[in-house]
């Protein structure tokens, strides 16, 4: 059996799938940059004192910004259905987690 390389949807002329994610990965960089309002020498500190962190203290932080994407993705399903009980806002949650976005 040969075997035949299939282009990446979206992407004819990548090689592989390390050179896919290479080029998203530049795109959302340059997309991020694109929106920030920090400025790159605050940037650079803040990135500094994020590597000078110590473990402890990197997962802390890491477990504040996921609860605040979480808190920030559900006050979006409140506001989107007001009607919506609490149980059927962390169904709608969880739903967006689990089942690929779909609507619910």
């Amino acid at each position: 059996m040969q075997h035949r390389e299939v282009p990446f949807v979206g992407y004819p002329n990548a090689r592989n799938e390390r050179s896919v994610l290479s080029a998203l990965a530049a795109c959302y960089r340059d997309a991020v940059a694109a929106i920030s309002d920090t400025s790159p020498k605050v940037e650079a500190l803040h990135l500094e004192l994020y590597r000078a962190a110590g473990t402890a203290r990197r997962a802390r932080i890491a477990a504040e910004l996921s609860d605040a994407v979480r808190e920030t993705a559900l006050a979006g399903i409140r506001r989107r259905h007001p009607e919506f009980s609490e149980a059927q806002v962390r169904s709608a949650f969880l739903n967006l987690l689990y089942r690929n976005g779909s609507r619910f």
